[in-house]
């Protein structure tokens, strides 16, 4: 998967949270957009995702040379941010099975379970919330896709689980645009290609 932004800007009301970015990011590439809280690193992630639409510029998909619209991209896409939310009604097994109904994941249900040691019977409603990041971060890299792009991967996370993302997210990049938000150099010193600033955009 290739994106090409084009002097993409988003605003909200009168405020501008960026302007004139222009990337060109490449499969089998992993990028950080990095910043402080609130600089609009995961506003910015998300308009790369298609899902924020930017108010000016343009942004393209191509996937084996061949354009694809905004609107297909997120079939392509595996997304995680410590602020989406879980359906808290289902255990993680049913969770886990819903997601990959829609979506076809490179592991086993079992397999995803003992990566991340959490019971398939537990209902997310009972989840801590560093367990329900973990769920999030699997349910994004164990998906199949041409990019995958993680918003404060390691959020509520202890060096346990910190290592465990880094492992897990460079076994399972190969082949894929990876972006990543963080304002923690350690959740992607040691696999950027290439490092963006939002102080570049302001």
């Amino acid at each position: 998967m290739m994106i090409d932004a084009q002097g993409i800007g988003k605003r909200f009301g009168t405020q501008w949270i960026f302007r004139n970015v222009n990337l060109a990011l490449k499969p089998g590439s992993t990028y950080a957009i990095t910043g402080s809280n609130g600089s609009g690193k995961s506003t910015l992630l998300k308009t790369l995702a298609g899902l924020v639409t930017q108010n000016e510029g343009t942004i393209t998909y191509t996937l084996e040379q061949q354009a694809i619209s905004a609107d297909m991209f997120p079939a392509h896409l595996s997304f995680s941010s410590p602020y989406m939310e879980l359906i808290e009604e289902l255990t993680v097994g049913e969770m886990v099975n819903f997601h990959a109904s829609m979506r076809p994941l490179l592991v086993s249900l079992e397999e995803l379970s003992e990566q991340i040691k959490i019971s398939n019977d537990l209902e997310i409603r009972n989840l801590s919330s560093g367990m329900k990041q973990r769920l999030k971060l699997a349910l994004a890299i164990f998906t199949k896709g041409s990019a995958l792009f993680v918003d404060e991967p390691t959020a509520n996370f202890d060096n346990e689980w910190s290592n465990w993302y880094l492992e897990t997210i460079s076994k399972y990049r190969e082949n894929r645009l990876v972006v990543i938000a963080s304002n923690h150099e350690m959740e992607y010193k040691d696999l950027s290609t290439e490092v963006f600033d939002m102080n570049l955009w302001k």
